[in-house]
C-alpha cells in the first residue's frame, strides 16, 4: 500500500525541503583580468616569499643529439639570451657552447 501512495507523497516531500541558502560568491579578477576567482582565499604573502626559491630556476629544453650520439644538445635561456650547452649523461654537467 506504501507504494501505491509514493507517486503522490513524493512531490509533497520534495516542496516541503527547504531550498538551500543562496550564499554570496567572493569574486576576484586576477592577471590583468584573464583569471577570475571565485571563493578562492587570498593567499598569504609569506607563502608567495616562500614560494619564490623554488620558482626561480633556469629550465633547458631538448634541441638535439650529439652527431656522435653520445649525449644531448640543450638550450637554457640567460637573461633574454638562449644559450646552447652540452650534456654527455643524465644529471651530469652542462657544458657551455655559446
Amino acid at each position: 500500500m506504501h507504494r501505491r501512495l509514493l507517486p503522490f507523497a513524493l512531490p509533497f516531500l520534495l516542496a516541503t525541503v527547504p531550498l538551500q541558502a543562496q550564499t554570496e560568491v567572493e569574486t576576484r579578477t586576477v592577471l590583468d583580468g584573464t583569471v577570475v576567482l571565485e571563493d578562492v582565499p587570498e593567499i598569504p604573502q609569506r607563502i608567495s616569499e616562500d614560494l619564490r626559491r623554488y620558482q626561480n630556476v633556469r629550465s633547458a629544453g631538448l634541441i638535439d643529439w650529439t652527431a656522435d650520439g653520445s649525449g644531448i644538445v640543450v638550450g637554457t635561456r640567460f637573461g633574454d639570451t638562449q644559450q646552447i650547452h652540452r650534456l654527455e649523461m643524465p644529471g651530469g654537467a652542462r657544458r657551455q657552447l655559446t
